[in-house]
C-alpha cells in the first residue's frame, strides 16, 4: 500500500476534531449547581428565585422541588416555624452526594431563625429532621420557644443520614421553659449518621427546668437533656464548637446499644463550659457501651475551679479500645479528666500532655467570651488534628489566639440570647 502523508494528516485532523466535538458536547451537558431563595415575604408558588422567593424552607426539600444534589437554598432573615418539623427531609426528598451535597444556609449568619415546634406529639418537635444523605445545615439560629408543653424537643435530628455537616449555627434554649412531667428529652442534636461533621457551632442554655426551679415540681432525672446525643455511628467529627449552660445532661452524650459500636469519634478543639450545680451529671462528656477509636484532643473543660468535677464520664462500658485523651486542659481540681469512680479497666490512654487544675485565661468567661488572652497556657499546647493553626503547634480550645477578631462566629456579641 502506498504511503500518503496528506491522507494521514487528514485522518488525524478528523480524529482530533471529533475529540473536540465530544469534549464540547460533554462540557455543555455538565450540570451546574443552582441557588434557590426563601424569604418571609415569598410564596411557595414562586419559582424560588432571588426576586420571587419561596416562603417556607420546607419547599427546598419537598417532593417535586427542583433542588438537586449540589444546589443551595438560601434562607432569608426572619422566623420560620411549623406545627411539625420546620424542615423535614423525607425519603422522597432530594439527596445530596459526597461530592455534591445539598446546602440549606441562612443568607445572613443567625438571620434565619428556626423555631423548634412545641406540641404534645413528641415526634413533631424538630427544627430539622433529616433522613437523606449529604446535607449541609449552616448559619441558622435554632432555638426553642417559651412553650411549657411536656414533650421532647430537638434542634436537629439526622439519625442514620450519611455525610451530614452541621456548621456555624447557634442552637439554644431548647426546652428551657418546660417543667417536664414525662420522661422527656431536650436536645440540640439528636442522632447523627456515619461520616458526620459538627463544627463551629454555639450550643447553650439547653435542658428543662430542674425540680424547684421557677416553681417547677418534677421527678425527672437531670441527665437526659444534651447538646449532642448520638449513637450507632462510624466516623463522627465534633470540632471547634462552644458548649455552655448545658448541665441538665451532657454536652456530648455517646450511647450505643443493641450490640453496635461507636467506631471513630473525633472530638477536637472544643470548649466545654459549666458543670451542673447539683453535680449531676458530674462531667461534660459521657461515653457508654462499646467504643473503638475515640480521640479527644485539644479541648478545654471549664467549670467552677472550686468544684472537683470531671471532663469525661464512662457508663456501662462493654468493649473499649483505642480511646485516647491528649492535649486537653481542665480547670477543675481533679487530677484526671475521667470520673475516677467509673473508669474502664482498660482501653483508655490519658497521656501526660493533658493539663489539670489550670486556668485557660479566657478573655472574659463571665461574659461567655472564650477567646484566649495572650498569656494563656493553652496557646501552642495542642497537637495537630488537621485544622489550620499558626505558631509552633495548635492552641487548645475552640479559637486560635491568632484568629481573634470581631468577625469570629464565637464572638459573644453575636449570641443574641433571648
Amino acid at each position: 500500500m502506498a504511503y500518503h502523508p496528506g491522507k494521514v494528516l487528514h485522518h488525524a485532523l478528523v480524529t482530533l476534531l471529533g475529540i473536540c466535538v465530544v469534549f464540547v458536547v460533554l462540557g455543555n451537558n455538565t450540570a451546574e449547581s443552582t441557588t434557590y431563595f426563601v424569604a418571609t415575604t415569598g410564596t411557595d408558588d414562586n419559582p424560588g428565585t432571588s426576586d420571587r422567593p419561596w416562603r417556607n424552607p420546607q419547599k427546598c426539600v419537598s417532593l417535586g422541588t427542583p433542588v438537586a444534589a449540589g444546589d443551595t437554598c438560601l434562607i432569608g432573615d426572619g422566623v420560620y416555624s411549623a406545627n411539625g418539623p420546620v424542615v423535614y427531609v423525607r425519603k422522597n426528598s432530594p439527596a445530596g452526594t459526597a461530592t455534591s451535597p445539598i446546602t440549606l444556609k441562612s443568607q445572613n449568619r443567625f438571620g434565619a431563625v428556626i423555631e423548634v415546634p412545641s406540641v404534645t406529639d413528641p415526634n413533631k418537635n424538630f427544627g430539622f429532621y433529616i433522613t437523606q444523605p449529604y446535607y449541609i445545615i449552616e448559619g441558622f439560629d435554632i432555638r426553642g420557644t417559651t412553650s411549657t408543653v411536656s414533650s421532647n424537643h430537638h434542634g436537629i435530628s439526622a439519625n442514620g443520614a450519611t455525610g451530614i455537616i452541621i456548621r456555624k449555627n447557634k442552637i439554644h434554649h431548647i426546652g428551657r421553659t418546660v417543667c417536664s412531667t414525662v420522661l422527656s428529652a431536650e436536645n440540640g442534636i439528636v442522632g447523627l449518621g456515619d461520616d458526620a461533621i459538627v463544627e463551629d457551632n454555639l450550643f447553650y442554655t439547653i435542658g428543662s427546668l430542674r425540680n424547684g426551679e421557677n416553681g417547677c415540681s418534677t421527678t425527672k432525672s437531670q441527665v437526659l437533656d444534651h447538646a449532642i446525643y448520638i449513637s450507632n455511628f462510624t466516623n463522627v467529627t465534633i470540632r471547634r464548637n462552644i458548649f455552655y449552660d448545658v448541665n441538665r445532661g451532657y454536652a456530648l452524650h455517646v450511647y450505643t446499644g443493641s450490640g453496635s459500636t461507636a467506631n471513630g469519634l473525633f472530638v477536637y478543639n472544643n470548649v466545654f463550659a459549666d458543670r451542673s450545680i447539683t453535680n449531676t451529671p458530674a462531667a461534660q462528656i459521657l461515653l457508654a457501651h462499646t467504643l473503638n477509636n475515640v480521640q479527644i484532643r485539644n479541648n478545654i473543660f471549664y467549670g467552677p475551679a472550686n468544684t472537683k468535677g470531671y471532663g469525661i464520664d464512662f457508663y456501662n462500658t462493654k468493649t473499649v479500645q483505642n480511646v485516647v485523651l491528649s492535649h486537653n486542659l481542665m480547670n477543675g481540681t481533679a487530677s484526671t479528666l475521667i470520673n475516677e469512680y467509673r473508669e474502664p479497666a482498660a482501653g483508655v490512654t490519658e497521656d501526660t500532655s493533658n493539663m489539670y487544675n489550670t486556668d485557660p485565661a479566657f478573655l472574659n468567661a463571665g461574659l461567655r467570651d472564650y477567646r484566649l488572652m495572650a498569656m494563656s497556657p493553652a496557646i501552642d499546647k495542642g497537637t495537630p488534628v488537621g485544622l489550620p493553626f499558626k505558631g509552633k503547634a495548635p492552641d487548645i480550645g475552640a479559637h486560635e489566639f491568632s484568629e481573634q477578631d470581631t468577625a469570629s462566629p464565637r464572638n459573644p456579641n453575636e449570641l443574641q440570647i433571648h
